[in-house]
């Protein structure tokens, strides 16, 4: 590490595969990357230059590199605490608030055309915040299911209705609906209408409710990845998520669903138009 030193030809490589990422065709990850866009996340490559790289490397001292992971698998306790201390332990000060949050209130929209121009798909999604693990997690467990039968099977809308986790930028669930006969706002509006009639009863919240405990397990390696890189993990992460979540009751369920799911909630809208649509002026 101390002797790195960048070159031209690995910058301009890199910076290209950057850029190749940054425009999918594929239209989850094009929604994904307008999202993270309106976050202010990746507009700084535009502006990076070699220079930057240099000067930045020519400062950097070993002390300054921090490293910060989780060892898990088939591995004893004591196996993993060889490896750990093979590392030097130094209290770090990085930040740990990574995790953007949206106005209260706050309600964006991003509409974009498709970039393959032949592509007659057209995508809505909606990133709904939820600040909290355990309430992320329940959600999810309860909608999951319910969103695609709803409008894939019932209402056949699209070929492709999904409900997902989201970890990047913010925390939360997003909804997402692809169709090749309906625009982004009409599948917009299906979204909302799945919200709005949305159902919680008891049985349905003990049910998904003990689903979620359960997930939210100390053990769960595979999970704790995510929170390490936002530089959220701690070791009583998930004991705190569940211990909220055990006292989460049913009145304060169906509150919470209003706040978070409802007309006045914060959330991103994603719309994507199809070559055989006519999207919004402006729009690019």
């Amino acid at each position: 590490m101390k002797s790195f030193k960048p070159s031209l030809e690995q910058f301009e490589v890199s910076k290209e595969k950057l850029f190749v990422d940054l425009h999918p065709t594929n239209l989850t990850e094009h929604a994904d990357q307008l999202f993270m866009e309106s976050m202010e996340e990746k507009k700084a490559l535009d502006v990076i230059s070699f220079a930057d790289i240099q000067k930045y490397t020519s400062g950097i001292s070993f002390s300054d590199l921090h490293v910060q992971g989780i060892i898990f698998g088939l591995i004893s306790r004591e196996e993993a605490e060889i490896v750990a201390n093979l590392l030097d332990k130094h209290p770090c000060t990085i930040s740990r608030n990574v995790v953007a949050l949206l106005p209260s209130n706050g309600r964006r929209r991003i509409d974009s055309r498709v970039r393959n121009d032949s592509d007659v798909n057209s995508l809505s999604k909606v990133f709904y915040q939820i600040p909290c693990i355990g309430l992320v997690q329940f959600f999810f467990s309860l909608m999951e299911k319910r969103f695609y039968h709803q409008l894939s099977v019932v209402e056949s809308l699209c070929y492709d209705a999904d409900c997902q986790i989201q970890t990047q930028g913010i925390r939360g669930i997003c909804l997402a609906v692809i169709s090749p006969r309906h625009g982004p706002d009409y599948l917009l509006k299906r979204i909302c209408s799945f919200i709005d009639t949305f159902k919680i009863d008891r049985q349905t919240f003990d049910k998904h409710k003990e689903a979620a405990m359960n997930i939210l397990d100390d053990n769960c390696g595979s999970r704790i990845g995510e929170f390490v890189i936002r530089a959220e993990y701690s070791e009583d992460l998930f004991s705190e998520a569940r211990k909220s979540l055990d006292a989460l009751t049913f009145e304060e369920v169906r509150s919470k669903f209003l706040e978070l799911f409802g007309a006045n909630s914060s959330r991103v809208e994603v719309c994507i138009w199809g070559c055989n649509t006519e999207p919004p002026e402006g729009c690019v």
